[in-house]
């Protein structure tokens, strides 16, 4: 999918889901904001954002 983005990619992570953040980390992605209780258990989102472009121009 982020092969195929013509722009930059948003997307929501629970703020406790520690792998998943690690992969975003690697691939680029930085976090925009937080977005408090936003899942039905309480836990916090972070909106993050990359740029697939701008990372394969890096390099």
């Amino acid at each position: 999918m982020l092969a195929d983005a013509t722009g930059p990619v948003t997307l929501l992570v629970a703020v406790d889901n520690g792998p998943a953040r690690r992969l975003y980390d690697s691939l680029g992605f930085e976090r925009v904001e937080r977005r408090p209780a936003f899942y039905d258990d309480g836990t916090d989102a972070l909106l993050l954002v990359g740029d697939p472009a701008q990372a394969a121009d890096d390099r």
